[in-house]
């Protein structure tokens, strides 16, 4: 899927893949902007029991989460990666209700039980790895090798 939403980016938006950092200010609150109204637009399908809808406004939603990714130099490799570092520390999660969410149910969610250990260090460690030293420095880089030093990635 990611690989898709990177040809939509190159070929209909002709943004051509960019090293890793944070995108332009005016872009990134473009693209925030575009991921509320997906949400309200969800929200409204879901108010008139539109289940279509929905679904086509989660996948869009999904769509503009995956161009955020791109635009900010992460390529589908990269955040395969990166996506299942976070899984796995989801995983170590547990069924719960976190206090700020009260109030809905019996629906399920996850809470962080103690000592569980967020995928900020993980995702740090990958961007190195790749080259993009710090969230600051905008040095291009091209060697990609995953934190096991393996180097099973590629530009």
């Amino acid at each position: 899927m990611h690989k898709q939403v990177e040809q939509f980016n190159q070929e209909i938006l002709k943004i051509e893949p960019r090293e890793v950092g944070l995108m332009g200010e005016q872009e990134f609150r473009l693209s925030m902007q575009q991921l509320r109204e997906e949400i309200s637009e969800i929200e409204d399908a879901y108010a008139e029991g539109d289940l279509v809808g929905v679904l086509d406004g989660l996948i869009d939603l999904d769509y503009f989460q995956k161009g955020v990714v791109y635009k900010h130099g992460i390529s589908a490799e990269v955040y395969k990666l990166l996506f299942g570092q976070v899984h796995h520390c989801n995983m170590t999660k547990k069924k719960g209700v976190k206090e700020t969410r009260q109030g809905f149910g019996d629906s399920a969610d996850a809470i962080k039980p103690t000592g569980w250990i967020a995928p900020e260090t993980k995702i740090r460690d990958t961007l190195r790895a790749i080259r993009y030293e710090s969230i600051e420095d905008t040095t291009p880089r091209h060697t990609i090798s995953t934190p096991d030093g393996s180097g099973n990635g590629t530009d």
